[in-house]
């Protein structure tokens, strides 16, 4: 009967581990032989969510230009920086979108998103994605990119006081995760309950299931 009940103990706990809360922090584009003047977004996507980046361009300098290393954070990750993916994702997908205003073709040699976990910054998990090639005409392509375990980040980190902000879909992702810990809290109750009432009652305690 205990070992019953820790294995159900052990499970709960492992849903509680693999709740929502990995933040995609950077992404970093290595650009191929060919770049494009047609916009470009990413989208990125775990088994059960998604999100966008923002167009990604700069303001004062030129970007997706050929054998550019191109670094996206902040802001320019738009809800990608807010939404919550599985903790214990091993792939995320990636899918780079391309306009096809001007039918100008695209070769990314690689993609790497950075991620962590919202609750330790410093455990960076890196998902390495192969090469995207767009033709002209081409609007999307979508990778698989596993994910290459967890690293500390090199040296101190330097840190500001900025106001908090709490987008929609975060507060949702909170909301959801907060919910099943309290769906999760009576059964965790009951069990030790009847924990403590068979360690009392010796090891030939049996228990009533109401079946006849």
């Amino acid at each position: 009967m205990k070992k019953v009940l820790c294995a159900i103990l052990l499970s709960l706990a492992g849903l509680a581990h693999s709740l929502p809360n990995l933040l995609v922090s950077k992404i970093v584009v290595q650009v191929g032989p060919d770049g494009t003047d047609d916009d470009v977004t990413m989208k990125i996507c775990d088994t059960s969510k998604c999100c966008t980046t923002k167009t990604l361009s700069h303001l004062l300098s030129s970007e997706w230009v050929k054998d550019k290393l191109e670094t996206w954070d902040g802001s320019k990750l738009g809800n990608c920086s807010q939404i919550l993916f599985d903790s214990e994702a091993r792939k995320l997908d990636v899918t780079v979108n391309k306009a096809t205003k001007k039918k100008d073709s695209l070769d990314v040699t690689s993609v790497t998103l950075e991620a962590a976990p919202a609750s330790d910054k410093k455990k960076v998990k890196k998902f390495q994605c192969g090469s995207f090639k767009l033709k002209g005409t081409d609007s999307q392509k979508t990778s698989v990119c596993p994910g290459s375990g967890s690293t500390p980040t090199r040296g101190p980190s330097k840190t500001k006081d900025i106001p908090i902000k709490i987008s929609k879909g975060k507060l949702q992702d909170w909301t959801m995760s907060l919910s099943r810990w309290v769906m999760m809290v009576p059964m965790m109750v009951f069990l030790m309950k009847v924990l403590r009432t068979t360690k009392q009652a010796g090891p030939n305690v049996v228990v009533d299931t109401g079946e006849t």
